[in-house]
């Protein structure tokens, strides 16, 4: 391919040259004329006019002005010389020797010249669609962001800014809906964000074919950006300065007290609270809003931290000059943008720096430079996670803050508490309080050329130019803890409230990125005789290398020194990586023009990636394009009114190459650690399967437009309509692979869009004595369907009509119509229409609720109601209007822009005023018509509809500016040439129409998440000094001294990538394979398989990101919250409510749905399955050491994971080899094996490898010991499902009797084996300690001689080493009371007996007529209880017992019960003489809806656990087998075997281990509760009253919980006791949990039936 390019390089380059030689033998026939005349044009301002046509009148001889403005005819004597060009009055002048010819304008066209691909390109011969603006236009107000400056200025420029962020606003520019467009800087890809406007000369759009000149980048659009250089001049200086005030757009305050206690009142009612009840009374509501009284404040926090207006600061200087061989320029600039949080909260700086020069070293070579640098600082507060667009700072920081807490204390050296995760917002926007998240960003280029104009071939030039781009960058991201207190005046007692959420840490981020750009061409163009022709012919290298860096520590005990050696060395974590790409263009462009009349043009890219396979790394994109203006034809010339009339049409291509990197290898990365012993091993995951013929996409688009221009420009303007096609999106099959193949087949080149739009100017300039004027508007329209897109053919009509993308738009959003609100109960009542998802009950609903439309009037609300409710988030019409007013010195600029044709949704923060003002609400604001549905509504208020996605229309002044340019003959008294002031604005002021719901047209989804939009009012000053006479010469200090020319092309496209392994590097280093079955330990379902399906292709055994909403909002990982649910779906647990749990809710009350994920296994399973089929077959023949016992774990793994699945569905399709794309039908459409052969196959494959494992593995590792007991707890099961099950599906489902293995004698042979030859044994304590004690020790003392297979923690390290048990199931003290996500049943606390043998069982009328005791009613019990549960009384570190219990003892009663009988419970004023009437642990469930048990989990929990630390990691052990388990599996086994002596044996064994009265026999009932009690939270009961058949009658129906009562006679006392109240329906008072019988098998689900025909769903889905 090399040679052969080469090749074609060199023949384009000797047809370019021979092309004049031919054109002039072509024009040999013409005679010699008698007078050569060498001449110059220039204009008014002697500058040369580049490309005037100077004709002999009255012929076609004739000759073209050159770069410099020269030129050379032979004419006969006595003729007339006619010169034209377009923007300048033509002129006739008598032909002499030597001329020069001034050209006035003729104010036609200002901008003659338009920067297009690789050149210039004069306004007359444009062909293309392409828009340019100028330095005026783009300097008319202050800006720091160049994209802001665009916006409505340029027909088809799409743009939008979500953010007013300084430095980090949003602002994104497409052009014509294409998506991003390539950014080209002087030639090189780059940042429009990091040019400061001032700096920037012109920036054209080139729209349709004429950027298929940029190939593979194109796809999109370019926008093409000119730097300033030099003029030749006198030297010139210029300064511009201004400062600005910034202010928001629209400002979204936090609700005060009024409003947040009024939404308390109305989340508690809504609820199904009762009115006596609710948290506060109508005096108090009266009371908050006057905020007098100290007791119930109205603190103004929004005002306390933000001020109305932050400054900003613009100022740059340029110097610039030159003479007719040399020229140069200058630029320095500054900008700073402060936060508009109060002084101190950070800001954004930026610096530019720029020098170019240009010179003739002969009168054929130019060389030349030009240097840029810029810097800037992002120092925002670490507090709130500003960084990220300011959407967690608003919401945590502004909206959380609660106005009920004082703003300060009277100790002013402690910190006032606003009842928030970051303890303040004033600590939280200081610098020096909460730290800071400093990032530097430095930008490097270097530009050098050399330029030599062939002295043998006229016109031809050769140019070489190499840039040169060095990013780097730097964060300091710095996090600093506060403690916050607060005040009780009364006693004068400062309590402590606790510390800010995140932990003390400093982490630092290196990184940098080196882009090497090298370009030789040939330059052609000549005149013959009024054929213009020229071409370009061009060699183009790209090779970009980046690579960053990170490390993180944290835990530091000061922050005196704010550096890495100050933290905790044991909490640091690091990484990196890199990448590198190279790209290799030849570019070929021929233009002919004549006499500016017709026009065509055509070009032809071709692009080599290394990101492709090497077959298929080039792409060959073309174009053409021709013009005619029919203003320059003879029967026109006549008429004076036309101007200017062009049509133009154009086809190109273009591609887009950033679909790929290195997708044609396959490859490892680190992914999932996994501990072994004391070590943690990062695992290496497989990225999936490789194409190599996936390439770049493709876009061919058309274009036709009109120019014009009548009456002296009175009235021009352009019209253009286009059609893109955009072909090969990458995309996945969506029918070819059935989910057991465990793999998506890779990307591919698939579907296809169409994007169609217009666009349209129009304009009037003209001056009227000296008043100027130029007034221009703008509009366009875009949209795109999907022409092709791969998917299953829909034949249900609704589904076609909803989900059927073909000959769509790829932008709709799909939802539901609704008519307002239910102004009544009444009208809820009489509305005749139930809801599907709400199981057709309407009891949920009421007035406030969201009234859906029943699109089809079947009288059900279903999915089939859906339509089109929106556009998507990107404005599909834009508008600009420009007014440009001079008059005399003064002048006025005004741009309106404007938008619709877009959708919005509309989300609130509930701690808004905004939210708090629009909600409906029965007493204050009962409106049908309400913007907002009442708190704590139906489901359906969340449900997408046009309630929430709102259409989205909006004018607004985006710039202003207004000036007085002093007389020169003023300022030039002082030295200057020029001196203007103006005054200027941004985002003056904007109509809109969602203005109503107090939002920004332009901000993002949520209403007010994000950092607001923002206006800006400025005053400036520019100045031009007087030009320097005296400077003659001018010093370079940087010259370009060489240049590399003939780097071949391999050097750049054989790149490898740098940030994963491939598969063959993998199978021949020990340690690779060693990661990547770590890597399949990580993903196995230790933790998680019996609790939640994971997002994504592969399954990961640890936590979501932070960014999610379960990793955010419960500060747990998937391994945290996998044994979380597995006990809250079951009797064991309540979910308490916190978080986004609404799968496992729905689960709870309704049972499995058909495609429900919750607990899925199935896709993720088989991916696990591909992997461990892969590594079997690999590791054999490796270099491992340890090989056969590595391929024994690995088999391993793969019978744990097919368990998981089976007892999920039943019998599963039993792969064991690695399925092939090109596998016959019957592997890879396998069928489901039966339930027996399921078991049978896992069961083979267990007693297989029990020998081959090793006797005592590290701690993580499966040994001997783990096989058998999984073995055991297999063939239970499987003995369980013959015993109770029935067979179904041919058996797919269920387990004949009379099979020939018994399942049962395997069990209890398995269990044998490990209870005589593994050497495990019940963990009974240390010597001195207590059984309670004891019994948590067995999940706190690693190693012991219980724990047969642990999946370790390491607790500190990062966030890949989480367990979040801790923090999510602990007492307080807790970081912002996250604990108490499990909270157990009262039901499950009575199955604990009494140790004297008595019944926990207490009737309900004995348990509720007196006053008990702690130690009475817990501390009796089986010691297993207090050990593993918490409740009122319990000992836990730093509880706050309070005056009823004392320092370090869980406080949980709610209320106190007066010796009358009357219970005092009043939230605004919680205590009673001086007692408060709730415990410490029932402060987040005193006044909501959520329903406490009264008691917690303490199974697991490790005392020692800093639970103050928002996202702490456990550090225990997860016991994945223990030895007790092993005991109740054989006395289980033994039982249905009829050997009780055997089970009762066992099961005594337990029961002594744990100080409980020894059982004197033994039946089914007892063994099943013994294993209830023994393995509680330890995810074993859901599974088991499945396997027998239990789960009907355990899990239907409602669960109790118990609320304590203070006596207050015996506190009186001294000697605390407490009423015991039963409470009944705890998990919902709307709807108790199910199971239905059909729920003992998953459903499988439509989408993988679908996919594999042979799969059969199981029944009842």
């Amino acid at each position: 391919m090399e040679t052969i390019l080469k090749s074609c390089i060199c023949f384009l380059l000797l047809a370019v040259i021979q092309l004049p030689t031919a054109l002039q033998s072509a024009a040999a026939t013409i005679p010699q004329q008698d007078l050569v005349v060498k001449g110059v044009v220039v204009d008014a301002e002697n500058n040369p006019v580049v490309g005037a046509y100077i004709v002999e009148k009255g012929t076609n001889n004739g000759a073209m002005a050159d770069s410099n403005g020269q030129f050379t005819i032979s004419v006969k004597a006595g003729a007339s010389l006619e010169i034209t060009c377009i923007g300048y009055a033509t002129k006739t002048v008598a032909a002499s020797g030597q001329m020069t010819i001034t050209l006035s304008q003729d104010n036609l066209f200002l901008d003659e010249t338009v920067v297009v691909g690789y050149g210039t390109k004069r306004v007359a011969t444009i062909t293309g669609s392409v828009s340019q603006i100028n330095t005026e236009k783009l300097t008319t107000a202050p800006a720091t962001n160049t994209s802001h400056t665009l916006a409505g200025q340029l027909p088809g420029l799409v743009s939008k800014q979500v953010s007013g962020l300084p430095g980090q606003d949003n602002a994104s520019l497409n052009i014509r809906g294409f998506g991003s467009p390539l950014v080209i800087i002087d030639g090189v890809e780059g940042d429009l964000t990091r040019v400061d406007p001032n700096q920037i000369e012109s920036v054209s759009i080139l729209k349709d074919g004429s950027g298929s000149i940029y190939g593979a980048r194109a796809g999109n659009g370019v926008i093409l950006v000119t730097t300033k250089t030099g003029t030749n001049q006198a030297p010139t200086i210029s300064v511009n300065s201004s400062v600005s005030l910034q202010g928001n757009t629209v400002t979204t305050r936090p609700a005060n007290s009024f409003q947040r206690a009024l939404f308390q009142n109305d989340i508690y009612m809504n609820g199904g609270g009762v009115e006596e009840r609710k948290p506060y009374l109508e005096e108090e509501l009266e009371l908050f809003k006057l905020g007098t009284n100290p007791e119930y404040l109205n603190t103004d926090w929004y005002s306390a931290v933000i001020r109305k207006y932050a400054p900003q600061q613009n100022h740059n200087i340029s110097v610039s000059g030159g003479s007719e061989k040399t020229k140069y320029y200058g630029y320095f600039g500054y900008n700073r943008q402060e936060l508009q949080f109060k002084p101190n909260s950070g800001h954004y700086d930026r610096y530019n720096f720029q020098v170019n020069f240009s010179t003739k070293v002969s009168d054929r070579i130019n060389v030349g430079m030009n240097m840029q640098y810029m810097k800037d600082d992002k120092d925002y507060p670490s507090g709130g996670d500003l960084y990220q667009d300011g959407a967690n700072f608003w919401q945590g920081i502004i909206y959380s803050a609660d106005p009920r807490y004082p703003l300060s204390l009277p100790d002013k050296s402690k910190l006032s508490y606003a009842n928030m995760q970051n303890g303040s917002p004033i600590w939280a926007v200081n610098i020096d309080n909460s730290g800071y998240y400093d990032l530097q960003n430095n930008n490097m280029k270097f530009t050098g050329f050399a330029e030599y104009n062939s002295k043998y071939v006229e016109g031809l030039k050769a140019k070489a130019n190499i840039m040169y781009v060095y990013n780097s960058s730097f964060l300091k991201w710095m996090h600093k803890r506060g403690s916050f207190y607060t005040y009780e005046a009364g006693a004068d007692f400062y309590g402590f409230a606790g510390q800010s959420v995140e932990p003390s840490s400093l982490r630092e981020d290196h990184g940098q990125g080196t882009n090497l750009v090298q370009q030789y061409s040939l330059n052609y163009n000549r005149d013959f005789n009024g054929h213009h022709v020229s071409g370009l012919a061009m060699f183009e290298t790209t090779i970009n290398h980046n690579k960053n860096f990170y490390t993180k520590v944290q835990d530091f005990k000061t922050t005196i020194i704010e550096e890495m050696v100050a933290g905790d060395a044991e909490t640091a974590v690091n990484g990196s990586g890199s990448s590198n790409y190279g790209r290799v263009s030849v570019i070929g462009r021929l233009d002919y023009n004549y006499r500016d009349k017709y026009m065509v043009e055509a070009t032809v890219r071709g692009d080599a990636s290394s990101r492709f396979a090497k077959k298929y790394r080039w792409g060959w994109f073309p174009s053409i394009s021709a013009g005619w203006n029919i203003a320059r034809e003879d029967f026109l010339s006549s008429v004076s009114a036309v101007d200017n009339l062009k049509i133009r049409a154009s086809y190109g291509t273009s591609g887009y190459d950033a679909v790929a990197d290195f997708n044609y290898l396959t490859g490892y990365t680190y992914d999932s650690p996994y501990t072994f012993g004391e070590s943690t091993s990062m695992g290496l995951a497989a990225t999936g399967m490789a194409n190599e013929l996936l390439s770049w996409e493709k876009m061919a688009i058309y274009n036709f437009g009109l120019d014009f221009s009548f009456f002296g420009r009175k009235l021009y303007g352009e019209f253009d309509m286009f059609q893109r096609d955009r072909t090969g999106i990458p995309g996945y099959r969506s029918s070819s692979l059935p989910n057991t193949f465990g793999a998506k087949l890779p990307q591919e080149n698939l579907n296809s869009i169409r994007s169609r739009g217009f666009e349209l100017r129009l304009g009037t300039s003209g001056s009227i004595s000296d008043f100027t004027y130029d007034v221009n508007a703008n509009i366009s329209w875009n949209r795109s369907k999907w022409s092709y897109y791969d998917q299953a053919e829909e034949t249900d009509p609704d589904r076609k009509r909803l989900y059927f993308r073909e000959g769509q738009w790829i932008d709709r959003q799909i939802g539901y119509k609704t008519d307002g609100l239910f102004e009544s109960q009444e009208a809820v009542d009489n509305w005749g229409v139930t809801i599907d998802e709400l199981n057709n009950d309407n009891s949920t609903l009421a007035a406030g609720d969201v009234r859906l439309v029943d699109v089809n009037n079947d009288g059900v609300i279903n999915w089939k109601d859906q339509v089109e409710i929106g556009k998507g988030s990107t404005p599909h019409w834009m508008t600009g209007w420009n007014f440009n007013l001079g008059y005399k010195g003064f002048d006025l600029s005004l741009l309106f822009q404007g938008a619709w044709g877009y959708t919005l949704a509309v989300y609130y923060d509930t701690n808004t005023a905004s939210y708090c003002d629009l909600y409906y609400d029965p007493v204050h604001n009962a409106d049908p018509n309400a913007l907002v549905a009442r708190p704590n509504g139906a489901a359906i208020n969340g449900w997408a509809s046009d309630f929430m996605y709102r259409d989205v229309a909006y004018l607004r002044l985006k710039n202003a500016s207004f000036g007085y340019s002093i007389p020169s003959k003023i300022v030039k008294k002082i030295g200057l040439q020029k001196c203007r002031i103006y005054v200027a604005g941004m985002n003056l002021f904007t109509l809109s129409t969602v203005s109503k719901y107090k939002v920004d047209p332009e901000a993002g989804a949520t209403v007010g998440y994000s950092y607001p939009q923002q206006y800006t009012i400025s005053a400036g000053l520019n100045i031009v000094l007087l030009s320097f006479t005296n400077m003659k010469k001018i010093t370079y200090s940087l010259l370009l001294s060489a240049m590399i020319l003939g780097t071949a092309c391999s050097d750049y496209l054989e790149q490898t990538p740098t940030n994963r392994y491939t598969d063959a590097q993998v199978w021949q280093d020990e340690f690779l394979i060693d990661s990547h079955l770590a890597d399949l330990y990580a993903m196995s379902a230790f933790m998680i398989n019996d609790a939640v399906a994971l997002y994504g292709n592969s399954p990961v055994n640890v936590e979501f990101s932070s960014s999610s909403n379960w990793g955010y909002n419960l500060g747990v990982s998937a391994e945290g919250e996998g044994p979380i649910h597995a006990n809250t779906i079951s009797d064991e647990c309540k979910y308490s409510g916190r978080g986004a749990q609404a799968n496992y809710l729905g689960v709870k009350k309704y049972g499995f749905q058909s495609n429900g994920t919750t607990m899925r296994w199935w896709n993720n399973g088989y991916y696990l399955n591909r992997q461990l089929n892969h590594f079997i077959d690999n590791i054999e023949d490796s270099p491992a050491s340890n090989a056969p016992v590595r391929k024994a774990e690995a088999r391993f793994l793969r019978a744990f994971n097919y368990f998981a699945m089976v007892k999920r569905y039943g019998g599963v399709p039993i792969i064991t080899k690695e399925t092939s794309i090109d596998a016959p039908d019957e592997e890879m459409y396998p069928k489901r094996s039966t339930e027996q052969e399921s078991y049978d196959f896992i069961i083979d494959e267990l007693t297989d490898i029990a020998d081959r494992l090793e006797a005592k593995p590290e701690a993580g590792r499966a040994g001997k010991g783990a096989a058998l007991t999984l073995l055991s707890r297999v063939a239970l099961y499987a003995g369980s499902i013959q015993q109770f099950g029935k067979v179904a599906l041919d058996g797919l489902n269920g387990i004949p009797q009379g099979t020939t293995k018994n399942y049962y004698q395997i069990a209890a042979d398995a269990a044998k084996r490990v209870m005589t030859e593994c050497g495990y044994s019940l963990y009974k304590g240390t010597a001195g300690q207590s059984k309670v004690e004891a019994l948590r020790d067995i999940f706190l003392v690693k190693d012991n001689s219980e724990a047969i297979m642990v999946k370790r923690h390491q607790g500190k390290g990062g966030t890949q080493y989480r367990w979040s048990w801790d923090i999510c199931n602990c007492p307080k003290p807790n970081a912002w009371s996250v604990g108490q996500y499990s909270l157990p049943y009262y039901d499950f606390v009575e199955d604990f007996d009494f140790i004297d043998g008595t019944s926990g069982k207490i009737d309900r009328a004995e348990l509720e007529s007196h006053t008990w005791s702690m130690e009475e009613f817990i501390g009796k019990r089986d010691p297993r209880l207090e050990a593993w549960f918490w409740t009122n009384g319990s000992e836990w570190p730093g509880a706050v017992g309070g005056d009823v219990f004392g320092e370090n003892t869980i406080s949980m009663y709610n209320g106190i019960r007066l010796a009358d009988g009357s219970v005092f419970h009043n939230v605004t004023t919680p205590a009673y003489e001086g007692v408060m009437c709730y415990g410490d642990q029932m402060n987040e469930f005193r006044d909501q809806g959520n329903l406490h048990t009264g008691f917690g989990i303490r199974k697991y929990l490790d005392p020692g656990a800093d639970n103050m630390t928002w996202f702490i990691y456990s550090t225990t052990d997860y016991e994945i087998f223990r030895y007790a388990e092993v005991l109740l599996n054989y006395a289980e086994a033994q039982f249905e075997l009829g050997n009780k002596a055997e089970a009762l044996d066992a099961v005594n064994q337990i029961r002594n281990r744990a100080g409980a009265d020894e059982l004197k026999s033994i039946d089914r009932e007892s063994l099943h509760r013994e294993r209830k009690l023994e393995l509680c939270f330890e995810d074993h009961r859901y599974w088991d009253l499945r396997r027998w058949r239990e789960a009907e009658a355990e899990l239907n129906g409602p669960h109790t919980g118990l609320n304590y009562l203070l006596d207050w006679e015996s506190y009186k006392q001294g000697t605390p006791r407490f009423w015991l109240e039963l409470k009944e329906r705890i998990d919902d008072r709307i709807q108790d949990p199910q199971f239905p019988a059909n729920n003992y098998y998953m459903p499988i689900g439509d989408g993988t039936v679908a996919l594999n025909p042979n799969i059969v769903e199981n029944p009842g889905y």
